[in-house]
């Protein structure tokens, strides 16, 4: 029997990649949308075949029946979807950020815990291909330093996978220390963030994000032991050992690959979905999500609070 699910907010990355990956399953069915805008409820209830749409997720228990529902609004009013659902024992998956506001997110955590009811967030970083393959190949990389780069600074919301990305190569593991620093231009606006990160796992972070460069950046650097990890995340990983390079790319087989499937996206929504259909614990436990939100937040503190 195919799975129910439901979408609140079309729009955006919704309409992108999630409407997509679920139109092509034949293991889903999309039985309610949600979505403030009548013109975005009207195109993708033609689109899609939905039947049955709502302006805005209607009062507790008062929607049909779902499985799974995917939370994919505007991130300053998940907080308000993502609860009530909770409450009535609907399994949530959420884009990340869960809420711009730290407390918010862990209260929302704990709400998850107490209603025992599965949330679980978007860090499709941990699907992609060849971070997957660096990250097997880290493990032998025991006193290494793990470096991340990523375009965009806003550390709360665009950055936060990397983020994510960076303790999930460090252990998954707590911040004990952070130095951080803000770089800016002349007219004051912040163009960078530094932090250097010790984890209670024993592991070196460095976290370095910039407001713009000559090219898309969004890069994974593991040193230590004789060896060498570099990932230019989605497209190519390299180990170099002993002066020997071992070039990875996800594609090179011939197979093409699609965008949703080289950022993780597909392979991060298989994992969900088996997850709810065999009543398993979420693959990212929220508590993993909760983690990377407070070490985003805690950067920011130490960079006095500038996100870009």
């Amino acid at each position: 029997m195919p799975l129910r699910v439901a979408v609140v907010g079309t729009g955006g990355i919704a309409g992108r990649i999630y409407l997509p990956l679920l139109a092509r399953r034949t293991d889903v069915t999309l039985r309610w949308i949600a979505d403030i805008d009548p013109a975005a409820r009207a195109a993708v209830s033609a689109s899609y075949n939905v039947g049955t749409v709502f302006e805005r997720l209607p009062a507790a228990g008062d929607w049909p029946v779902v499985d799974l529902a995917f939370v994919l609004t505007p991130f300053t009013v998940r907080g308000e979807v993502i609860g009530p659902l909770l409450d009535t024992g609907v399994p949530v998956f959420c884009e990340k950020p869960l809420s711009l506001q730290l407390e918010e997110v862990e209260q929302l955590a704990r709400r998850a815990e107490q209603t025992g009811t599965p949330l679980m967030v978007s860090f499709n970083r941990r699907f992609t291909p060849v971070l997957r393959w660096a990250w097997d190949r880290a493990q032998a990389i025991s006193g290494g330093i793990v470096r991340a780069h990523k375009l965009g600074l806003a550390l709360d919301r665009r950055t936060l996978h990397a983020i994510d990305t960076l303790r999930w190569f460090c252990g998954d593991g707590n911040h004990r220390e952070i130095v951080a620093r803000v770089q800016g231009d002349t007219s004051g606006a912040v163009t960078g963030v530094a932090a250097l990160i010790r984890f209670d796992t024993g592991r070196l972070g460095i976290f370095h994000t910039t407001a713009t460069a000559g090219r898309w950046i969004e890069e994974l650097e593991v040193t230590g032991d004789g060896r060498m990890l570099r990932v230019d995340v989605p497209n190519a990983a390299t180990l170099t050992e002993r002066g020997q390079e071992t070039l990875y790319r996800p594609d090179a087989t011939g197979w093409y690959l699609s965008g949703e499937e080289r950022f993780g996206f597909a392979q991060q929504l298989d994992a969900v979905l088996a997850a709810v259909r065999g009543g398993a614990p979420p693959p990212i436990p929220v508590s993993e999500a909760v983690r990377s939100h407070q070490l985003a937040h805690a950067i920011l503190a130490a960079c006095g609070g500038a996100s870009g």
